[in-house]
C-alpha cells in the first residue's frame, strides 16, 4: 500500500475518532480540522475528502445548517459501532 492511500486512511481513522468523542453534535469539516484534529497535519481537503468517503459509506451524516449553507458532520450510529469495534 503506497504512502498516499496510508495518509487518506488515517484521515478517515482520525476524523471518525474525532466525532465519535463528540457523538451528540454536529461540526463543520473546518472545526473539526482545526478544534478537534489539532495534533494532526491533516489539511482541510484531506479532512472533507474524509468527510464524504465517511458520508458515502454510512459512518457520518450530513445536517445542513438552517442559516447557511455550511453543512455539519455527525456521526451515525454505524459510525459508533464501525468506530468502536476497530482493533486497537
Amino acid at each position: 500500500m503506497d504512502e498516499q492511500q496510508l495518509r487518506r486512511e488515517d484521515a478517515r481513522h482520525a476524523v471518525l475518532a474525532a466525532l465519535h468523542t463528540r457523538c451528540t453534535g454536529a461540526f463543520p469539516a473546518a472545526t473539526v480540522r482545526t478544534v478537534f484534529l489539532k495534533g494532526h497535519d491533516f489539511d482541510l481537503s484531506e479532512v472533507r475528502a474524509a468527510l464524504q468517503y465517511l458520508l458515502a459509506a454510512g459512518l457520518v451524516q450530513s445536517l445542513p445548517d438552517p442559516l447557511g449553507a455550511t453543512p455539519a458532520y455527525q456521526i451515525t450510529a454505524a459510525g459508533i459501532l464501525a468506530h468502536e469495534r476497530r482493533p486497537s
